[in-house]
């Protein structure tokens, strides 16, 4: 992000230096992407509201679908429903030749509640997105779908996309035409849904990836929604404690950037994973070594301290583990710590 900061000063310096209406609207466009990826979302619109009025003085046709797009967006984040409502009567109006309209206003539809207008609109796009080039457009047209298809649970194109979008796991969602209309967070945000979805062991992998990802670049928006998705996964497999940890984390951040329909999701399942015991996954044996993990002791330490054999301390760890989902003994011994001490 250091690289983007130098990069948008020295794009600053062009603009101003040419003095054109174009390219400061190429600029002010950026900015407000730039905003909304940060959780500023007061300040992204407004950004791109003097966006759209330079480009509609200048008499820039593209201005106005730019602007739409991106209130659209910033809308889905914030839930300010009224603007998408404004719109529905132009959408079953349009025709829309691209998957990622087809995806992106079906987005908008099922935030409305008009699921078979959203389903129809999705099934279009997903036969049209198979057979789509990997041009500019792409990335975006993959992470869209990807979202789409968690929450319709549609399994035949979550296992269209997840292979596809593995290369880029280390990606973010940024079209690659002028400055971005949005940037939409992590691939392997989207990864982990998938992997959720599809009951792939890997979503651990992919959801911790992209919270490392975002939290390391300021992506507010998208780490709290990072952590809501992990939550959910946690809570289907039965760790309640950390799912109700991370939502209440996600709840957080989502409130205090206006995010209305995330923290209101992250507050049902804090909700759910509160009045629910976790259910006891380890034997006692097993408990009492997660504890001794949780001191950082090694496995020959822990023998000593148990009267055991080093080799039943060791398959005892991967054990606990495996029971628990876990891949480092770090995730054990915090497992562990925020068990409730016994007398």
């Amino acid at each position: 992000m250091a690289g983007v900061d130098s990069e948008q000063i020295e794009l600053e310096r062009l603009v101003n230096h040419l003095q054109q209406p174009l390219a400061r609207w190429h600029l002010i466009r950026l900015e407000a992407a730039y905003a909304a990826f940060r959780g500023d979302f007061d300040a992204a619109l407004a950004l791109g509201e003097e966006a759209w009025e330079l480009g509609r003085r200048g008499g820039h046709q593209a201005a106005l679908g730019g602007w739409t797009t991106f209130r659209i967006l910033v809308a889905l984040e914030t839930g300010a429903l009224q603007v998408l409502e404004e719109l529905v009567p132009h959408w079953r109006r349009a025709i829309w030749p691209l998957p990622v309209q087809k995806l992106g206003i079906a987005s908008a539809l099922l935030a409305l509640g008009l699921e078979a207008e959203a389903r129809a609109l999705f099934d279009a796009g997903v036969a049209q997105f198979a057979a789509h080039p990997m041009d500019y457009q792409w990335l975006n047209s993959a992470v869209a779908l990807s979202d789409l298809a968690c929450r319709l649970e549609a399994t035949v194109a979550a296992e269209l996309v997840y292979p596809r979008l593995e290369p880029f796991s280390s990606q973010l969602a940024v079209p690659g035409a002028g400055p971005p209309i949005v940037i939409a967070g992590s691939v392997a945000l989207r990864l982990g849904m998938l992997a959720r979805l599809l009951g792939r062991e890997a979503a651990p992998r992919h959801f911790e990836h992209a919270i490392a990802i975002q939290d390391r670049i300021g992506a507010r928006p998208f780490s709290a929604r990072s952590r809501f998705e992990y939550a959910k996964y946690l809570a289907a497999t039965g760790r309640l404690r950390e799912a109700h940890g991370l939502a209440k984390s996600a709840l957080l951040t989502a409130s205090e950037l206006g995010m209305g329909p995330l923290a209101s999701q992250a507050e049902s399942l804090i909700a759910a994973t509160s009045s629910k015991p976790e259910p006891e996954l380890l034997s006692r044996r097993e408990v009492e070594i997660a504890a001794q993990v949780a001191k950082g002791l090694t496995n020959k330490q822990i023998a000593t301290t148990l009267f055991l054999s080093e080799r039943t301390v060791e398959t005892h760890v991967q054990n606990i583990l495996g029971k628990l989902g876990f891949r480092t003994r770090s995730q054990v011994a915090a497992w562990a710590a925020q068990r409730p001490h016994e007398d």
